[in-house]
């Protein structure tokens, strides 16, 4: 009999002895907060699990009363609504710490793996305007992440490949790219490339006829950008953004291959925080 329940309880006595992926309460920028015994212990682990940490290059941010971060079982509050810019875009500071954290803790641990982090970004509250919901997704992309999923109350953008400026390159000079600006106009939206090309339509139209707009304005082209940016004001909430966005992503002529998505409020304030300092690279800027 004794055998037998021993027999039994076998599953549960080896997942008990599996080694966890320690995630601290407290991080800071500069600190980990992870104990010298508690890496040892992680990395004598790996050899039997080398999934371990695997939850943290999937975290999911949460935005309800507070704004949060969840990596398999564990929560984090991370900064409170308040804390949130609500004029000029910047990072939010604590959940970039806790996001770098994460990509950083599994780097430790994986050292000759690529980091391939992918989070969710659900945003709950209603009235959370542009500039917010943009600093947590560009906090997010700045981290390290990429975005798999951005939930805005009832719409959601999936599988869209995210712009985050990149550094320069060796010589100096940035990425090169083709933009197609939607622009608001007297709450309208009008189509413009960046750089200009001629025959592009300037009318403005309504969200509904986006995509009529674009496949006109794309015609012809093999490729038709390989940015778009949608713009929206700081009055306007957030998920008429996304709404605006996902609109013009279903246009036909992105129906093999869409554009990386650029979501445009307050711009050119937010390239210093991500260590871009010339704002005239970003997409679609607006020359005085």
């Amino acid at each position: 009999m004794r055998a037998l329940i021993l027999l039994a309880l076998a599953p549960l006595m080896i997942a008990s002895c599996k080694a966890k992926c320690h995630d601290p309460l407290h991080v800071t920028e500069n600190d980990d907060a992870i104990t010298a015994e508690e890496k040892a212990e992680e990395e004598k682990a790996l050899a039997k699990q080398p999934n371990l940490c695997a939850e943290l290059k999937t975290p999911e941010v949460h935005v309800g009363t507070r704004i949060s971060v969840r990596a398999g079982d564990k929560t984090h509050a991370v900064a409170r609504i308040p804390d949130l810019p609500k004029e000029h875009m910047r990072l939010v500071e604590g959940l970039r710490t806790r996001l770098r954290s994460y990509k950083d803790h599994w780097r430790a641990l994986h050292p000759t793996d690529e980091f391939d982090g992918r989070a969710k970004i659900i945003i709950e509250p209603p009235g959370v305007n542009p500039v917010r919901g943009v600093s947590i997704l560009m906090t997010t992309l700045g981290a390290g992440f990429k975005v798999d999923s951005l939930r805005v109350l009832d719409t959601a953008l999936d599988n869209v490949d995210f712009w985050i400026q990149k550094p320069p390159l060796p010589d100096g000079k940035f990425e090169t790219y083709q933009s197609l600006c939607v622009d608001l106009v007297g709450g309208q939206y009008a189509l413009r490339f960046d750089p200009e090309l001629p025959g592009a339509p300037s009318d403005p139209v309504s969200v509904a006829a986006l995509p009529d707009a674009i496949a006109k304005a794309c015609a012809g082209k093999t490729t038709c950008a390989d940015v778009l940016a949608v713009e929206e004001p700081a009055s306007h909430d957030f998920v008429q953004h996304v709404k605006t966005a996902q609109t013009a992503l279903g246009a036909s002529p992105f129906a093999a291959k869409k554009p990386r998505l650029y979501l445009r409020t307050h711009a050119p304030q937010f390239t210093s925080a991500l260590g871009v300092p010339d704002s005239s690279k970003l997409p679609c800027v607006k020359q005085p």
